[in-house]
């Protein structure tokens, strides 16, 4: 009995040193599968597209992320239609995360139970008392068990259980918004959107992806809270079939256009390159600047894998705040690029990506609702000739890169809103 019970004490502490594998492998990589903006029932108006975001700022984002969805229902299309109802993206970030999560699954009638279950519910209590727990703490230094954990037992006990994964959004019949939410990629320093196409180039199957630990990353406080971690199973052998011979081509095309002319777009497509794990292929460089791609790459280039030692071999996701927090990027990009993946049917009947459906005019009108919780307080460390303390410092540079993303983010949508009145 002894080497019985010493046996099983090894396996359990064996198992406790094994890091949690949170994203399945893909097995099959096809564009029509898969939580995607064209696989899932988002309402009736196809001529009018919807976006909604929500910022992040902890339980008071959560909040007004409400109030705004029960304000906007109030308005109607001319039909009648409440505006909740034909919301088509809604992309969010940290705290804003929880409120467009429990939308997307329950829809405007569930904001009651989110209000009942979590707003009005000591949250913060339940992580301290997962931190103080003698059990997790012991698991703590151990790779299987982390801080993340204590805010995804939290969304689990208080929203939405082990069970609920992107596939429930999926199969959801009736008219929910395509959600997008955003963490920031630690090692890139980019938004990390929880989407199909994000997935598709580290090979790993969003559906199978639990809702509480896509909300948990988005809202991971950097220093309070640990990054949630990714497996990167790129490169795989569902990439080269759906891919053959070369990468897709929302990365290839703007890698071709001129690092002055479409500075965002070669650089969201050198960052995707990133995740794919592959070796750089000699043919698309011209001196750094252009990238000539006059000819397709040869397949033994495309196929090439960077050794193991040089891979991205895992993902580390924080607070999506730290990059974009008003979770507008993600959006920007679907309703700009001309290479983005958000496909929808024409009145021609022909499939069509947004910026091609404006150009036609099967959408018509566009219409952007954003929720900032940013809190605007003024300081007064300028009043003061001693030097700001340490937490003092570290907030005030946290806000001033928030401050300064969100200001340029608004710039470019005013961009981007006058560009779309032009083509449409």
């Amino acid at each position: 009995m002894t080497g019985r019970v010493a046996a099983v004490l090894l396996m359990m502490a064996v198992a406790a040193c094994a890091a949690p594998t949170r994203n399945a492998e893909l097995a099959v990589l096809d564009v029509d599968a898969g939580y995607r903006f064209h696989t899932i029932n988002r309402g009736s108006r196809d001529d009018a597209l919807v976006v909604m975001t929500m910022s992040g700022g902890g339980t008071r984002a959560a909040t007004l992320a409400t109030g705004a969805l029960r304000g906007l229902h109030a308005a109607t299309f001319d039909d009648g239609t409440p505006l909740t109802a034909e919301i088509d993206i809604l992309s969010s970030v940290s705290g804003g995360s929880v409120t467009a999560a429990y939308f997307a699954r329950h829809g405007y009638d569930g904001l009651a139970t989110l209000e009942d279950n979590f707003l009005r519910q000591n949250v913060i209590g339940d992580l301290f008392e997962a931190g103080l727990n003698p059990a997790n703490l012991a698991r703590l230094p151990t790779p299987a068990y982390a801080r993340i954990d204590w805010l995804v037992a939290a969304f689990r006990k208080r929203l939405f259980g082990a069970e609920v994964r992107f596939e429930a959004l999926l199969n959801e019949a009736a008219p929910r918004p395509y959600l997008i939410l955003n963490a920031g990629d630690v090692t890139a320093e980019t938004p990390f959107p929880f989407t199909q196409d994000r997935f598709d180039l580290i090979c790993s199957d969003l559906s199978k992806m639990e809702l509480s630990q896509a909300v948990a990353a988005s809202a991971a406080f950097p220093g309070a809270l640990s990054a949630l971690t990714l497996t990167n199973y790129s490169p795989c052998a569902a990439q080269d079939a759906a891919w053959p011979g070369h990468p897709p081509l929302r990365i290839i095309n703007p890698l071709s256009t001129s690092a002055y002319g479409n500075p965002q777009g070669r650089r969201r497509a050198a960052r995707d390159w990133g995740y794919l794990n592959r070796a750089y292929p000699d043919d698309y460089l011209d001196d750094g600047v252009r990238i000539d791609i006059s000819r397709p790459p040869r397949r033994k280039d495309w196929q090439r894998a960077l050794p193991a030692d040089e891979r991205r071999q895992f993902i580390h996701l924080l607070d999506g705040g730290i990059t974009d927090n008003l979770g507008l990027s993600e959006p920007l990009y679907l309703v700009s690029a001309s290479n983005a993946q958000a496909l929808m049917r024409g009145r021609d009947g022909a499939r069509k990506n947004l910026v091609q459906s404006i150009c036609a005019r099967d959408i018509r009108t566009v219409l952007f609702v954003m929720v900032n919780a940013r809190a605007d307080r003024q300081s007064d460390l300028d009043r003061s000739a001693s030097p700001p303390g340490i937490v003092a410092s570290i907030f005030g540079s946290t806000s001033s890169a928030i401050d300064g993303t969100t200001y340029g983010l608004l710039d470019r949508l005013e961009t981007v809103t006058k560009e779309l009145v032009r083509l449409g």
